[in-house]
């Protein structure tokens, strides 16, 4: 068995302890590169998440505060999506990492994404697609509750409110 000087498990706020755990036995020391802010751990058993939903990063960062470091520059958002995400979650500490970074957009326009996601329904799209594909509106929330979605049974679920309406829907 290798032992390494340093293993690094990136996204560690989003995997399992166990997994986290695995890797980190290779090695002499070991980094967590994450942020518990964000998406916990994909536990798709319901009996598994009451032990499985908390990451080792998190543990680790509640019980060792001084041992996080905060990063404060990014490379991945433009600043419109950086300032929601620092109003949000980061109070203000987060910054693009340079101008080019800050000003960057979609590259796509708007009629090839439609073209892309549309020809193979016909080239038909909801009202609201042109408004959320806008390449000048970085952050756009879109509502879902109404939209009709297909569960791990097959069955479609549309939310309206606080009611949930579930169609079975047989196939052969």
């Amino acid at each position: 068995s290798r032992l390494f000087d340093v293993v690094v498990c990136d996204e560690a706020s989003q995997i399992t302890q166990p997994v986290c755990v695995g890797a980190m036995r290779y090695g002499h020391r070991f980094m967590l590169v994450g942020d518990h802010k964000q998406l916990p751990p994909v536990v798709k058993d319901r009996r598994a998440r009451v032990d499985l939903s908390e990451s080792l990063f998190k543990v680790l960062a509640t019980a060792y505060p001084d041992a996080v470091a905060t990063l404060s520059l990014q490379y991945r958002m433009c600043k419109p999506i950086n300032d929601f995400n620092n109003k949000v979650t980061y109070k203000g500490k987060l910054r693009c990492a340079n101008e080019h970074v800050a000003a960057q957009r979609m590259p796509h326009t708007y009629d090839d994404i439609v073209q892309c996601c549309t020809a193979p329904h016909g080239n038909n799209h909801p009202d609201w697609l042109p408004e959320v594909l806008d390449g000048e509106r970085a952050v756009v929330f879109v509502d879902t509750d109404e939209v009709p979605a297909l569960d791990s049974r097959g069955a479609t679920t549309t939310t309206t409110g606080a009611t949930t309406t579930t169609t079975a829907t047989a196939t052969t």
